[in-house]
């Protein structure tokens, strides 16, 4: 194996660790990606002071952010939201409702303005229903809205049954 040297973690890098935790990471990695992209710091002597401060400032920050989530999620919990979509008569939708759908609605519906990596879904949503959607805001906080998926009247078919 190549040459190893020790880094400071100074945010959560996935897969290798949190912010504050010094790793062993390859030479070539810490060169060419977290030294770079500034995810983290080597673990000298003096940067460990310098670490210090960073921690210190990321403290006041992660505390800001999750004040800001929790305002946020107070403001999300309960709402409910509509989306119409074209469906066929057995309430299979012809498309789907994605995550840009619901962060759309919910803009629309209560100018709240939602990151689409927050929106919780396992796949879209094909049919018509009523439908809980969990929102995980930064900081662990989460929040969950109604999302209520009807039917598109077809105008057509309104204008084909009026003329009969």
């Amino acid at each position: 194996m190549g040459k190893e040297i020790q880094v400071l973690l100074v945010q959560e890098v996935k897969g290798l660790g949190k912010f504050g935790q010094t790793r062993s990471v390859a030479l070539g990695y810490a060169r060419n990606y977290l030294l770079p992209y500034q995810f983290a710091i080597l673990a000298t002597p003096s940067n460990q002071l310098r670490f210090k401060a960073i921690e210190k400032r990321e403290g006041k920050r992660v505390e800001q952010e999750k004040v800001e989530s929790e305002t946020l999620a107070a403001a999300l919990n309960g709402k409910k939201i509509q989306i119409s979509s074209s469906a066929q008569e057995n309430g299979s939708l012809y498309g789907s409702v994605s995550v840009l759908d619901i962060v759309g609605a919910i803009k629309s519906a209560h100018g709240i303005e939602v990151d689409r990596h927050w929106i919780l879904l396992d796949d879209n949503i094909k049919e018509v229903g009523v439908f809980e959607v969990t929102i995980s805001l930064p900081q662990g906080v989460t929040a969950g809205v109604a999302l209520t998926v009807t039917a598109e009247v077809k105008e057509a078919k309104a204008l084909k049954k009026s003329s009969k």
